[in-house]
């Protein structure tokens, strides 16, 4: 019979809960999956499931909708041992609020600065960082987009001459998000132009082909012959844990006289984990990645 009011409940009712339950909570697959050790147990087909199981149940889903938003709202209470267990409609309710919030977390613990590089050389086409952001495998990526993480990409901390490129970086541009499913430029925006702007896409859109995510245009300075010169910013995914992320500053003016860029260009991360109070290694702190610069040319 059916898991409904007024009908019996049989262990495959609690199971496939269980299942939903554990997609989340454990390796799941794909963009489901926590990757915690402590799923739930399933019942053997025609056993009586007792009220502790239903409580272990219920305790994980009250542990995620802490993890989503630091609250216990729509989980129902426990059944305690010896207790009648009856039809609960919120628990198939709260597993699917549980699903559709998956990848959000009530607060983010910051990494603090990461792969900082800067660049003082002259130029005058382009300067170009490239990072590698390497987790153990493809697991703890998953896991780390999974419950809420996201990965920071900033440029504004520059001393760029002349002034409208400094402006452009560190104001224009200053930094981008790549979450999950979705990706944000926090930078000015009327003042520049965005040319290219997927933020609609995230992490589980990145292929091992580079795709780009912004294009910035300089259209702010009043100076047409500058409005072609951009910032951009490009990922991929090696699909065995290996992130790569490009940082490009293109002088592409049309000024026929041209000119040359000095001073310093500067490129960090900073890696947003998810909470650490409901959740344990490895989506949290305790699994970080590493970070590599292996391109920061100026031409």
């Amino acid at each position: 019979m059916t898991y409904a009011s007024g009908g019996l409940i049989q262990a495959t009712d609690f199971n496939t809960r269980v299942e939903s339950v554990n997609q989340l909570w454990g390796t799941g697959s794909g963009n489901y999956g926590y990757g915690q050790s402590t799923t739930v147990a399933t019942n053997s087909s025609g056993s009586v499931v007792p009220a502790s199981d239903w409580a272990t149940l219920i305790a994980r889903m009250s542990t995620m909708q802490q993890h989503q938003f630091n609250n216990t709202t729509g989980i129902p209470a426990q059944p305690t041992s010896g207790s009648i267990i009856t039809y609960l409609a919120a628990v198939d309710t709260a597993i699917t609020s549980l699903q559709n919030n998956r990848f959000t977390t009530y607060t983010t613990v910051s990494s603090g600065v990461v792969g900082l590089v800067t660049n003082s050389t002259t130029w005058h086409t382009s300067s170009v960082k490239t990072w590698t952001i390497a987790f153990a495998n493809d697991n703890t990526a998953r896991y780390f987009f999974n419950a809420g993480g996201s990965i920071s990409l900033y440029s504004d901390g520059n001393t760029m001459s002349p002034a409208t490129w400094n402006s452009f970086a560190n104001t224009g541009y200053t930094y981008s998000q790549l979450y999950a499913t979705s990706f944000l430029h926090a930078g000015t925006v009327g003042t520049y132009t965005r040319s290219v702007y997927n933020s609609g896409q995230g992490f589980y859109n990145l292929t091992s082909t580079p795709a780009t995510f912004l294009t910035l245009l300089e259209t702010g300075t009043g100076n047409a012959n500058y409005n072609n010169n951009s910032i951009s910013v490009a990922w991929s995914y090696n699909g065995t844990g290996t992130l790569t992320a490009t940082l490009t500053f293109l002088d592409n003016d049309a000024n026929a006289f041209g000119y040359n860029v000095t001073g310093s260009t500067y490129g960090r991360f900073n890696l947003n984990y998810p909470e650490n109070t409901y959740l344990t290694s490895p989506a949290a702190t305790s699994s970080p990645p590493t970070i590599t610069n292996t391109v920061n040319s100026q031409s």
